[in-house]
Formats: C-alpha cells, sequence, structure tokens
C-alpha cells in the first residue's frame, strides 16, 4: 500500500505514480494541448492583472487609502482564488471542458471595466466579478494540464504555469497601455484577445481526466487519508502566494511614493512576474530531476534575501533583485500544484483547486492588513515584513519527508 507522504519523496517521477497515473506518466506530453492550456493561463492571468496596472489610475480618480488598496486587492484574490474549490468539485463531478473558455470571457470582460469605473463599490464589483472568471478557468485546466504532460509532468505543468506568469507579468501593462491609448470608455477594446482565446478553447480544449470514465467516489473519501500531505502543500503555497500579492499590489504604490511614473510602476511589476516564469520553466525541470521538496525548500529560503535587498536599494541597482525574487517566489508554483494532484490523482481538480485557489486565496488576505501597516506606518516597512514570510513556508518545507518507501 502506498502512504500518503511518498508524493513528495525525492525520487524520479516514475517511481512516484500509483497504478492509475503510471499510463499517463509513460505517453509523451501533447505539446500542442499543453500550448493551448498555456495561452489560455497566459489570457486568465493577463486579465487578473488588470488591477495591478490600474491602481495608480484609481488611486488619483478615487482617492483610496492603502487599506482600500488591499481591500481591491483582496477581494480578486478572494473571487480569485477560494471559489476555485467549488469550481473543481464541479470540474471533476461534470467534466464540463467548455467552462476554461467560459472563465476567460468572464474575466476579460469585467476587469477592464476598472479603466471606466467612478466609486470604489463598482470598482470592488468588477473585481469580484472578475475573479470569479479566473477561479472557473483555474482548476479545470490545471488537471486538463497534468493529464496531458505525460512523462514529464513537472515540465508540462511548469510551462503551464510560465503562461500564467506571462500574462500576470503583461498584464499591468497592457492595461496601462490601453488606458493610455483608450481612455477609460475605449477600454473595451483590451477584452478582445482574451475572447479569441476563449473561443480557441471552446472549440479545441482537452477533457478533463476521467471524464469518460469519472469517478464516482466521494470527494470527502478520497481526499481525507491524505490532510497531512495537503496541509503541507498548503501552508507552503500560502506563503508564497501572501508574499507575491503583497508585492504585485503595493510595488507600484511604493514605486509611486518614490515618484516612479504609471509605467515603470508597470514595467516594475511586469519584471518582477516575467522573471518567475523563466524561473518557473527551471523550477518545474529541476523537480522532475532533483524532487520537489529540494526545489521547494531552496526557492523559498532564497527569496527573502533577494526582497529585503530590493527594499533598500533604490534606482535601477533594485530591478534586478527584484527579478530575482520574484524568480525565486514562482520556481515552485508548478511544482506545488504537481504535488497536490499526485496525492489524489483521481481528484485532480479538486487537488489543484487547493494548491491554486485554496492556498492563495488565504494568501491574499494579507494584502488588507498589509495597507493597514503601510498607512500607519509606510510602505517600505509593511513590505520588509511580508518578505520574511518565505522562511517560514521554508520551515514547513523541513516538516517533507525527504523519502518515503512504497509498501505493499
Amino acid at each position: 500500500m502506498r502512504t500518503e507522504e511518498s508524493w513528495i519523496a525525492d525520487q524520479p517521477e516514475q517511481s512516484e505514480a500509483r497504478p492509475q497515473d503510471r499510463g499517463s506518466q509513460a505517453a509523451p506530453p501533447n505539446g500542442s494541448k499543453i500550448a493551448l492550456l498555456t495561452a489560455g493561463h497566459a489570457a486568465s492571468d493577463l486579465y487578473a492583472a488588470f488591477l495591478a496596472g490600474l491602481l495608480p489610475v484609481l488611486i488619483d480618480r478615487l482617492l483610496l487609502s492603502k487599506a482600500l488598496v488591499g481591500g481591491l486587492s483582496t477581494i480578486m484574490s478572494f473571487g480569485g482564488n477560494y471559489s476555485q474549490v467549488v469550481w473543481g468539485y464541479l470540474g471533476d463531478k461534470l467534466g464540463r471542458r467548455w467552462l476554461v473558455g467560459l472563465g476567460i470571457v468572464i474575466s476579460s470582460v469585467f476587469m477592464v471595466l476598472l479603466g471606466r469605473v467612478t466609486s470604489y463599490t463598482t470598482a470592488a464589483a468588477a473585481v469580484a466579478l472578475g475573479g470569479i472568471g479566473v477561479a472557473l478557468f483555474h482548476p479545470l485546466a490545471a488537471a486538463m494540464a497534468g493529464s496531458v504532460g505525460g512523462r514529464a509532468k513537472g515540465l508540462g505543468m511548469s510551462l503551464f504555469s510560465a503562461g500564467g506568469n506571462v500574462g500576470f507579468a503583461l498584464g499591468p501593462l497592457f492595461a496601462a497601455f490601453a488606458f493610455t491609448q483608450f481612455g477609460g470608455r475605449g477600454m473595451w477594446v483590451a477584452a478582445i484577445p482574451g475572447l479569441l482565446v476563449a473561443a480557441a478553447l471552446l472549440a479545441w480544449a482537452p477533457p478533463l481526466p476521467g471524464s469518460v470514465h469519472r469517478e464516482r467516489g466521494s470527494t470527502r473519501r478520497a481526499l481525507r487519508p491524505h490532510l497531512g500531505a495537503l496541509l503541507l502543500v498548503f501552508l507552503v503555497v500560502t506563503g508564497r502566494a501572501g508574499t507575491v500579492i503583497s508585492f504585485h499590489t503595493f510595488i507600484p504604490v511604493l514605486l509611486k511614493e518614490r515618484g516612479a511614473s504609471l509605467q515603470q510602476c508597470a514595467q516594475a511589476i511586469g519584471l518582477f512576474i516575467f522573471t518567475g516564469a523563466v524561473f518557473g520553466l527551471l523550477g518545474g525541470h529541476l523537480s522532475d530531476r532533483l524532487g520537489r521538496r529540494r526545489v521547494t525548500f531552496w526557492s523559498m529560503l532564497l527569496a527573502t534575501p533577494a526582497l529585503l535587498s530590493f527594499l533598500h536599494l533604490r534606482g535601477s541597482a533594485a530591478l534586478p533583485l527584484l527579478a530575482l525574487g520574484g524568480g525565486m517566489l514562482h520556481a515552485a508554483v508548478a511544482v506545488n500544484i504537481v504535488m497536490a494532484q499526485a496525492v489524489v490523482p483521481e481528484k485532480a481538480s479538486v487537488a489543484s483547486s487547493i494548491a491554486m485557489g485554496l492556498a492563495w486565496g488565504t494568501g491574499g488576505l494579507l494584502p488588507t492588513p498589509l495597507g493597514m501597516l503601510a498607512d500607519r506606518f509606510s510602505t517600505h516597512a509593511a513590505l520588509t515584513l511580508v518578505a520574511c514570510v518565505p522562511l517560514l513556508a521554508a520551515l514547513c518545507c523541513l516538516a517533507m519527508p525527504a523519502r518515503q518507501k512504497d509498501e505493499g
């Protein structure tokens, strides 16, 4: 019998597979399907990042305090992450692949409305509805990506994750460009790329895992023996998510206070996330060779000194350290999703929603109290505190077993 902890062992991927996994891991990756899902992830996260790109505009137009800025980020995180558990559960039950395309339609339509809002209430509503679209896409698409990754599951998932990072990096730039070029009334043009990608997914997305012979067992029964393993993944991803979302929210606030322009703020956010996409590919590749636990631990451990160094430097010298910090924070994002899916492969959408939605949603609660601290003290002081959170995630990695043998 296979114990719940062997999913995390620092062993080659084939030795970690459950019987029902081995056939899919022996197959070669489906490159065209991975590419389509990667493009979908890029489109979904492109619109998720519109809030960061338009924050300087919203701060000036709506006279927002830092606590209210953090509140918008928390609303986005709550809608875009916590509801992933619901969509993941329904995805495993229903197997409706067209839901991934619908998610992008919803997020693209509502997030572009941020360019026109005239009150905090309407901004919060647009962010909440856009977040639901983001949540609808992620767990189902991640389960699809895991199923078509074949024997290179870590690399396949890292490609899928890199698409999201690229979209998240380009989102603030695209939002700022669209607002500058077309103004608030013309922001609807920015929804067109998302609608085109959604159409492609509606036509050609792969089926959800097990949609032909769907597992009918209770989700609760399937998860219960593995709660300890899932809790470790949850804690690590929550620490990473809280740090990423906090920096993504308050980098433009910090740089605006230092005299940066709207475009310079967007470029800094883009650099932070784009480097994460590159490191995410590297982390996924290394996890197939060196082990998931090892890659996760070192990425978390090295993130804190890079972020602290960025905060204590000014000018162009700080940007490479921001990029390095972003890279380290994102290096094991895909690795942790694969970890969760390996625990309960028969409930891959639900497992993905825990590692992507529930954990990121919990981490996304951090910007609101962080904004209050920034109002009370300073943005620099608040970000210095949150830069130390990855060290706690690294400590959680130490609780993960380095090696566990199968029994039977």
